[in-house]
């Protein structure tokens, strides 16, 4: 009879080569396997969106002490080492606060060119194809002062042409002409019989206050007479909002206690709901200011806008950029 060998029959009773225990073993931790890919698949699944999410969070500058702490836990969770995840945070902290200085800077940027624009476009032009602050200041100088001298003029009957012509010193020896023996006495006089400035009597106040403060007048009646809108502003609710208000006094002489070179003062006025000036604060500033702008929002006046220009005239606000710029540009 034939005799197969051992290895034949080996092969011919265990095709598989090996034992049945080993093939049930092999059968029975498939599952296992497939769990444990499944979960290391979970889990660098949420390793990547976490690491998104604190990339996201830091690009979007919302990458509070709270997120970041929420993040650490999920990611520790899902088994990532602490030195790696300490690491992640300290360069996602450095993104943020790299893109929170480029939103600043923007922001500066756009409240810049709304103020150069609040006087004129052609500032913000300029200062968008690089001109210097400091050379559209000067500009603005030369070119705002009339508005001032004119405004100052109309309350001395002098024709705008003749005062856009004056030096400040000739329009402050005119107003300081004014003042009288008495005068403050007439001014106080005054006062105590107007409760309040209206168009029909600021006239009247202003030869008053020249009789009392010759060149520091315009300013004297400014003052009462915000003084007193304000209050009936608050009365009737209305939002006071703190402004850059450069006054027509302030804009050709030097105020006491400012620097010379900054004619910039802050008023708190009223505003409408909808963040435009009431028409009360619009008539203060017709009477008293050639600029005003109010920097959270953008909105501004400007007097040469509701005056007639006089042609190749120059004028005088010498405007300060300190809150706006911030050591931008020269």
């Amino acid at each position: 009879m034939a005799r197969f060998g051992q290895g034949i029959i080996q092969q011919l009773t265990n095709p598989f080569g090996g034992s049945m225990f080993d093939l049930g073993t092999a059968i029975g931790s498939a599952p296992r396997r497939r769990r444990e890919k499944e979960e290391e698949e979970r889990k660098q699944k949420g390793l990547l969106g976490g690491l998104m999410q604190i990339q996201q969070a830091a690009q979007a500058g919302q990458l509070d002490p709270e997120t970041a702490r929420m993040a650490a836990g999920s990611l520790q969770g899902l088994g990532m080492p602490v030195e790696s995840i300490m690491s992640t945070l300290s360069n996602a902290q450095g993104i943020q606060q790299q893109v929170m200085k480029k939103k600043q800077e923007e922001a500066k940027e756009k409240r810049i060119v709304e103020y150069f624009n609040s006087f004129d476009p052609k500032w913000a032009q300029q200062y968008s194809v690089g001109v210097t602050p400091s050379e559209i200041l000067k500009g603005i100088k030369e070119e705002t002062d009339v508005e001032g001298r004119i405004s100052i003029g109309e309350t001395l009957g002098i024709p705008a042409e003749v005062a856009a012509g004056m030096t400040s010193n000739e329009l402050a020896e005119r107003l300081d002409e004014k003042k009288e023996e008495g005068g403050a006495q007439r001014w106080a006089q005054w006062v105590s019989s107007n409760p309040a400035i209206t168009d029909e009597n600021r006239s009247e106040a202003i030869q008053a206050a020249y009789a009392a403060f010759g060149k520091d007048a315009p300013a004297k009646v400014a003052d009462l007479e915000l003084k007193q809108l304000q209050k009936k502003e608050q009365d009737a609710k209305r939002n006071l909002k703190p402004v850059q208000v450069t006054l027509s006094s302030a804009s050709v002489f030097s105020v006491p206690g400012m620097d010379s070179t900054s004619k910039i003062q802050k008023f708190d006025l009223a505003f409408n709901d909808d963040g435009t000036f009431t028409d009360a604060t619009i008539k203060w500033l017709e009477a008293h200011a050639v600029h005003a702008f109010q920097p959270a929002t953008g909105e501004s006046w400007n007097l040469k806008e509701n005056t007639p220009s006089l042609s190749d005239n120059t004028s005088n606000t010498t405007p300060t950029l300190g809150e706006l710029m911030g050591g931008r540009r020269p």
